[in-house]
């Protein structure tokens, strides 16, 4: 599990929480999925699904396979990009350029 705290900046904590109350967000296979979320008036914490892996550890794995991945990879992401962008339309001013 990884847990994300409130941390110094409790704005951004609560605007990241909030976007798991979307359908869309919650149920992305993109998207690393939220199990709990703690709120205790001393505490506030968001407790995540653990994932094994990283991206830079899949390229290499993907190599060895012969898989292309820096496809896969954009196609993930844009398919995260478009779950925020379906809030309902809160949230869809997204910037995708450099």
């Amino acid at each position: 599990m990884i847990i994300k705290t409130e941390g110094s900046d409790p704005v951004i904590y609560q605007t990241e929480a909030n976007c798991y109350g979307y359908r869309c967000v919650a149920e992305s296979p993109y998207i690393r999925a939220l199990h709990e979320v703690v709120d205790n008036d001393t505490d506030r914490c968001m407790v995540f699904e653990y994932l094994d892996t990283d991206l830079w550890s899949l390229r290499a794995r993907a190599q060895e396979l012969g898989q292309p991945f820096l496809k896969a990879a954009a196609r993930s992401i844009l398919e995260a990009v478009k779950a925020f962008s379906d809030m309902d339309g809160h949230f869809t001013a997204l910037h995708t350029g450099m």
